[in-house]
């Protein structure tokens, strides 16, 4: 079973994903989950994955567990200044009620979050790239 937070590293070509992933969610019967590149030089939205896929993997050591990896971020508000700590706030304001409802509604299932980013998008008066780039 995986935890949400956890990371995982891909070591063999067969594996179902490449590189760094952190499990974002795991699917309500436990049979999907939700994985987001870290490796990647851009974030990108969550991808899915079989939990027997990944289990599988881990079984045949083509999958490791990362106790740590270092995404050179903030741990802790105290650690932002002023201008990143604006910045959060603003990106507070505008995924919080994406987030705050129906978060793996919108984790697992693509058409529902481009759906809610829309209308997110027209509430606040901003595009949905605006959106998804925060």
């Amino acid at each position: 079973m995986l935890d949400i937070n956890e990371i995982l590293l891909a070591t063999e070509a067969g594996s179902p994903f490449r590189g760094v992933v952190r499990v974002v969610g795991v699917s309500e019967d436990s049979k999907s989950v939700a994985l987001m590149q870290l490796d990647a030089k851009t974030l990108r939205a969550p991808f899915i994955a079989t939990m027997d896929d990944i289990q599988n993997g881990i079984n045949r050591n083509e999958i490791t567990r990362v106790a740590e990896f270092d995404l050179d971020v903030a741990i802790s508000d105290k650690d932002l200044t002023t201008k990143e700590l604006e910045e959060l706030a603003r990106t507070e304001e505008l995924m919080g009620p994406l987030v705050e409802n129906d978060l793996n509604l919108i984790i697992f299932d693509p058409k529902e979050r481009g759906k809610k980013m829309r209308q997110r998008a027209a509430e606040v008066g901003a595009s949905v790239r605006t959106l998804r780039r925060h």
